[in-house]
């Protein structure tokens, strides 16, 4: 019976079922489905990269290597059958692997809005529905609870678009982009709202408003307009003032040494009365 797999906000069901897998000497045997689907293993048992040979009798038909970081002893791996489809193909591999699992997935090609843009040594689907990472959603479409939160999960994307964005500079702690909006609108931006996240609109700070999807969204009139992000946590802020008085401590430690060294010359060279003292007075 086949396992029906929910997978995200896709909206699709991946349909997955079990393959035969048996242990051999060589390795391990697994029956393979038909032409176009995925055959996905849960390996277990590797350490640094590992290699998977692919063989139907003596002939190898694939070769894949498997990557384990450090502390990883179990992963999830999918392989393109293409060359072996319909087989019972032979799986060996040169370290202590072990192949827990065995199923073949439904071919993404079967789902509406997935292309193939590329066919080599890996396949590389396009869907062509993903919601951009910036979205202008009309206010009068999205509701906040008693604590302020936009409510965005439950949100159909499609009639409550109202405008377009683009992101023109995607760095760690900084982010520039523009939006125009056909109305007033929350831009949506899908990254996580972790604190210290500033906006800003037109070079004006605007509130970050959070989200039920962990994202965060900004009110935007109508128009274009510049957008920016900068991450400036409260840790920031803390680490400039200490910059700065160390940097006000180091002069103090460097001048106050010879301020006091000039002085103290000064006074040496003054009678008891802080008067310079005669030539009389300084003869024998």
């Amino acid at each position: 019976m086949p396992e029906s797999v929910k997978v995200g906000w896709s909206g699709f069901d991946l349909v997955t079922r079990d393959c035969d897998l048996r242990k051999s000497n060589e390795g391990y045997e697994i029956s393979v489905g038909s032409a176009g689907d995925a055959l996905s293993l849960r390996v277990t048992g590797g350490s640094g990269e590992v290699s998977l040979e692919f063989t139907v009798g003596a002939d190898l038909k694939a070769l894949q290597w498997v990557a384990f970081p450090e502390g990883m002893r179990s992963r999830q791996v999918l392989v393109d059958p293409q060359s072996f489809a319909g087989q019972i193909v032979t799986l060996k591999s040169g370290s202590d692997l072990r192949i827990e699992e065995a199923k073949m997935c439904r071919a993404v090609e079967d789902h509406v809005g997935y292309d193939l843009i590329y066919d080599g040594d890996m396949r590389i689907y396009e869907n062509f529905g993903a919601v951009e990472k910036g979205v202008c959603l009309a206010r009068t479409a999205v509701s906040s609870d008693s604590n302020g939160v936009l409510q965005i999960a439950s949100l159909d994307f499609a009639p409550a678009r109202c405008g377009t964005s683009r992101i023109d500079t995607y760095r760690s702690g900084a982010i520039e982009m523009e939006a125009r909006a056909d109305r007033d609108c929350y831009l949506l931006f899908q990254d996580t709202n972790y604190p210290g996240w500033k906006a800003y609109v037109d070079g004006k700070r605007t509130r970050i408003m959070p989200t039920d999807l962990g994202s965060r969204a900004i009110a935007l009139s109508a128009g274009r307009h510049a957008v920016a992000f900068r991450f400036r946590p409260a840790s920031f802020y803390v680490g400039i003032m200490c910059t700065v008085a160390g940097a006000i401590a180091a002069v103090l430690v460097g001048v106050l040494p010879t301020r006091i060294s000039l002085l103290s010359r000064g006074r040496r060279g003054c009678g008891s009365h802080g008067s310079p003292r005669s030539p009389a007075d300084r003869a024998p």
